[in-house]
């Protein structure tokens, strides 16, 4: 054991040392600050396990790895985390499968849920239950259960998911909707086509739970190659932040299936023509969309007007599709209440930063800067940017070191490569 505050400690477990570690995590004993670690090597059917306890802000309970990316939770696994300030940190999940429903659920018992949790710096790949298939009625799991109140998924990775269900869902009920979680800087790879609904990437709500407000953002996440089915985000809930996200030939759209009052904002569709890409549907009343960049989509409805009510403001950057387009040909006398704002035309313009030569059109959709601040940026914050850029064709040869087929060599590392790159230019302008 080394102190890591005045009172904290830190556990180290080996892969040998599997029920001692879970008894530590569900004891509820370990304190603000203290942490458990995992050495370097393969944690295989650690079935149910439950991580609770109460830490605090500043000092959360960790549960990590030793070395990002090399203590791999491989097999058969049910993972409830509940309590106050805990954090998942560094962890790769390959090869694993959900006992159940969800891989990892945010709540203990029913009822009993996580608050102000985070799971951050982690990679879920290829988990998919061998004992299910990859069409739709062969069964389904959910890689992350997302419940209770003010958690963070965070500079994650997910991708190769194959087996029905989603990866991403945010719960609500009655009693827990109030949500205020938040999704972002996270890399959602590729999900190929599933052929039937119940293949998001993410939802946040259901049908049942449509008109409560869960209050989720999602932001500065990149969406690539992520065509599982034609709704990449389903929104069913009131008064989330959709915003600064990136899809990129992704076949399915940014959809507001039911729920009023959200806000989509920045975020940027490249298409390059494929089957199925997409962009935003809107359906129901007062949602706020606009900045919005879409590009070489095939699929060319942005608004459902059979579902209509009234929009506030909905506005693009670059040239404004014609209106009949726009409508899918519904007559603007039947709509209620729309105003469209068209930005300047600005892709001739050009802004150098840190040797990376950008668009201005894409950094304003990004919400990284704008015409009158173009040299005023916080590279933080240009997250999905930069990955833009370091995904557009020529670009790409990186992204196999994303699909290692070795656990050991992991997801992490490439991922915390890119971010160093963030932190320089961030040190750089003296931020």
């Amino acid at each position: 054991m080394v102190s890591l505050f005045a009172s904290a400690k830190e556990y180290t477990f080996s892969p040998g040392d599997v029920q001692a570690m879970k008894q530590m995590l569900s004891s509820g004993n370990l304190q603000p600050g203290d942490a458990v670690v995992l050495k370097d090597g393969m944690y295989h059917n650690l079935e149910e396990i439950h991580f609770t306890g109460k830490g605090v802000s500043g000092k959360p309970i960790v549960w990590r790895a030793e070395n990002p990316g090399k203590a791999v939770i491989s097999g058969k696994l049910r993972l409830k985390i509940y309590g106050e300030y805990l954090q998942l940190e560094d962890l790769l999940f390959y090869k694993a499968w959900a006992i159940g429903h969800d891989m990892i659920d945010f709540q203990g018992e029913k009822g009993v849920y996580a608050s102000f949790c985070r799971m951050t710096r982690c990679v879920i790949d290829e988990c998919n239950d061998p004992q299910k298939g990859e069409r739709p009625n062969e069964g389904d799991e959910y890689w992350v259960g997302l419940r209770g109140t003010n958690n963070r998924i965070d500079h994650c990775y997910f991708a190769n998911k194959r087996v029905g269900g989603l990866v991403l869902q945010v719960w609500l009920s009655a009693d827990n909707h109030l949500n205020n979680h938040l999704i972002d800087h996270n890399f959602f790879g590729e999900r190929q086509p599933y052929g039937g609904n119940g293949a998001e990437i993410i939802r946040i709500g259901h049908s049942w739970s449509s008109q409560l407000e869960s209050r989720t953002i999602v932001e500065d996440n990149v969406f690539f190659r992520c065509s599982g089915e034609n709704e990449i985000i389903s929104v069913k809930s009131c008064h989330n932040v959709l915003r600064r996200n990136l899809f990129y030939e992704s076949a399915g759209g940014l959809v507001c299936r039911h729920g009023h009052y959200n806000v989509i904002e920045s975020n940027t569709f490249i298409g390059h023509n494929l089957r199925g890409t997409a962009g935003i549907r809107i359906i129901n009343q007062g949602h706020t969309v606009y900045d919005n960049y879409i590009k070489d989509v095939q699929e060319g409805d942005i608004i459902d007007p059979g579902h209509l009510r009234e929009m506030n403001i909905l506005a693009f950057l670059g040239n404004l599709p014609e209106f009949d387009e726009l409508m899918g040909g519904m007559d603007s006398e039947n709509v209620l209440s729309m105003q469209i704002a068209q930005s300047k035309d600005e892709f001739s313009t050009n802004v150098n930063i840190n040797g990376y030569d950008y668009p201005l059109a894409y950094l304003g959709v990004l919400g990284v800067v704008t015409a009158a601040k173009a040299r005023d940026v916080d590279p933080i914050v240009m997250f999905t940017a930069c990955y833009y850029k370091w995904l557009k064709d020529g670009n790409l040869k990186r992204l196999g070191k994303f699909r290692t087929k070795s656990p050991n060599e992991g997801v992490v590392k490439e991922m915390s490569d890119f971010l160093e790159l963030i932190h320089s230019l961030r040190q750089e302008r003296g931020k």
